[in-house]
């Protein structure tokens, strides 16, 4: 049979088409077989808000007497700085425990609504101390849903959007001692029942000043392996009371990292905010550097990257500072004092959600 140059050309473009109809074909299995996504945006009204968790962390933690009480000569100057005392009370979990200030002894809290049908109610009983923050923060954390103070109060308001915190730390510097003197207080507004030592704060405040915090709610619906998104379930693995609540991705990896370094040098690094938690034995300081290095040069702790994968399902807030002003002189006169207010700025949340960016069907 003999080819004419018509039949040549219908052959070169039939093999053109197979071959960019394979190409298309090979291009949608590969992007099946990655397990690509995309995100939806999507505003919901009045649906599944919640009120953030406040952690407000403070130089001014020490109890002057206790201290002096446990360690006398850290008073003989009567200086408000620790001082030499830095490094026995960075690494002294039991010490840190019992100079600490109580939250009733340094904080008032107050929750408010214009909403009729939600009572105001105060919250000191949902404040705790949650965790050290170095070189020099104790940080206090308000959460309504944690713990049973105070969670049937929040619980009754059907419309969290419309409530208040007023949350004022207040203190005596006689009475009081640090280990920095910065005047930075970091304040972190983030998911209730979780409490991240986040080293990105909301708001670096100072003392004197009354701020005002406007938050809108913000969710992030992740999927899980084998798709490209690859998050973890913290939810489902339930709260750790240990690691401040259900586990964020920090959490995760700081409980990790701990039980490798337990593991291999038989105590815990005491920098770590919740290694007074973890109950295992804190490593003395020049150890606790040689552990580090050790692990960090064999590469131990690239498990923990590749176990705590971004949260499934996450809350955050958008933070704004909205006001600020000068707290008046005639205000708890000779106290130190710190004021925080706390409001939505929406009754809608901001929903991220991750799709499939193809099924089986579209492949």
């Amino acid at each position: 049979m003999e080819l004419t140059l018509y039949g040549i050309i219908r052959v070169c473009i039939w093999l053109v088409s197979l071959s960019g109809f394979m190409y298309q074909v090979s291009t949608i299995l590969k992007m099946y077989c990655l397990y690509p996504f995309t995100v939806t945006v999507v505003e919901q009204l009045q649906k599944g808000i919640l009120f953030p968790a406040v952690t407000i962390c403070s130089e001014n933690w020490i109890n002057r007497s206790r201290l002096c009480a446990a360690v006398p000569h850290a008073c003989v100057d009567g200086s408000q700085n620790v001082g030499d005392n830095n490094f026995r009370i960075e690494y002294d979990f039991d010490l840190q425990k019992d100079v600490a200030l109580k939250p009733n002894e340094v904080m008032e809290c107050y929750m408010r609504s214009n909403d009729p049908t939600c009572p105001a109610f105060t919250c000191f009983e949902a404040l705790r101390r949650s965790y050290y923050r170095h070189p020099g923060h104790m940080c206090y954390t308000l959460d309504l849903l944690i713990t049973d103070h105070r969670r049937d109060a929040y619980l009754a308001c059907r419309s969290p959007w419309t409530l208040e915190l007023t949350l004022n730390v207040i203190w005596s510097p006689e009475k009081t001692m640090s280990l920095q003197k910065e005047n930075s207080y970091p304040i972190l507004i983030h998911r209730p029942e979780t409490t991240p030592p986040d080293k990105l704060a909301s708001l670096i405040a100072e003392a004197g000043m009354l701020y005002v915090l406007s938050v809108t709610q913000q969710v992030t619906k992740r999927l899980p392996p084998p798709y490209a998104s690859g998050c973890s379930d913290y939810l489902k693995e339930g709260a750790a009371l240990e690691m401040g609540g259900y586990q964020s991705q920090d959490t995760c990896i700081q409980k990790c990292r701990m039980q490798l370094e337990h593991r291999f040098c038989g105590c815990v690094s005491p920098l770590y905010e919740y290694s007074a938690y973890f109950g295992k034995p804190a490593c003395a300081r020049v150890h606790n550097e040689k552990c580090q290095n050790e692990l960090e040069k064999n590469n131990t702790f690239i498990v923990c990257s590749k176990r705590c994968r971004a949260p499934c399902d996450e809350t955050t807030y958008d933070v704004r500072l909205t006001g600020m002003s000068l707290i008046p002189d005639s205000t708890n006169v000779g106290l130190n004092k710190l004021f925080i207010k706390v409001k939505f700025s929406s009754d809608t949340q901001k929903i991220f959600l991750y799709q499939p960016k193809l099924s089986a069907f579209n492949a």
